[in-house]
């Protein structure tokens, strides 16, 4: 009997481990409270690229998909385009510049950089923000987000808020697309 006592004092843990087993756990809370800290509300004012590319992100995620950077600066694009076109104003303030391979936002491309043109893996962290800008997110990727992005690097650079910007600066890649130039295209292209 004192040797099934033994044993199964054995198992439970000292004060002292108990202490160290706690120690362990705490990153797991620390864990949780970053979590809960990292749900963002953001109203429409305060939407930038970097917030909208996260978002982005996001509904892929939701949704089984992963984007590469390159098709990530094309769905930016097109996002600020239809939004300037049904709404007449910007979606977010970071101008969109020609590139080479299509429209492109510098401070994006540049925070995804290290996925190459391979998908873009992150934590997401869970934003929330106006319906309009939820619904706008849906519209934008039942458009364009079952294209690859060879694809829409070619449509978009057949398109002339691409093009006109490419002619006029001589193709320099920090040139930016004018925003009135992707709101007057993109309105001649809404369903009536």
């Amino acid at each position: 009997m004192d040797n099934n006592s033994t044993q199964f004092s054995a198992g439970l843990a000292s004060a002292d481990e108990y202490d160290l087993l706690a120690d362990r756990a705490a990153p797991d809370v620390a864990e949780m409270k970053v979590r809960s800290a990292r749900k963002s509300k953001y109203k429409l004012q305060e939407i930038t690229a970097d917030v909208f590319s996260q978002l982005l992100l996001q509904f892929c995620s939701q949704h089984g998909d992963f984007i590469s950077n390159l098709k990530l600066q094309k769905l930016l694009y097109y996002s600020q385009a239809w939004y300037l076109a049904l709404h007449e104003k910007e979606l977010f303030p970071e101008p969109i510049e020609a590139w080479a391979n299509g429209p492109g936002l510098p401070e994006i491309y540049e925070k995804y950089r290290e996925f190459g043109h391979r998908p873009i893996i992150q934590d997401c962290i869970e934003l929330s923000v106006p319906k309009k800008i939820t619904k706008h997110i849906e519209d934008v990727m039942k458009a364009y987000g079952h294209l690859s992005s060879y694809d829409l690097e070619c449509i978009s650079c057949e398109e002339e808020p691409w093009l006109g910007t490419r002619k006029r600066s001589g193709g320099n890649n920090d040139s930016v697309i004018p925003s009135d130039q992707m709101k007057n295209f993109y309105k001649l292209r809404i369903d009536v």
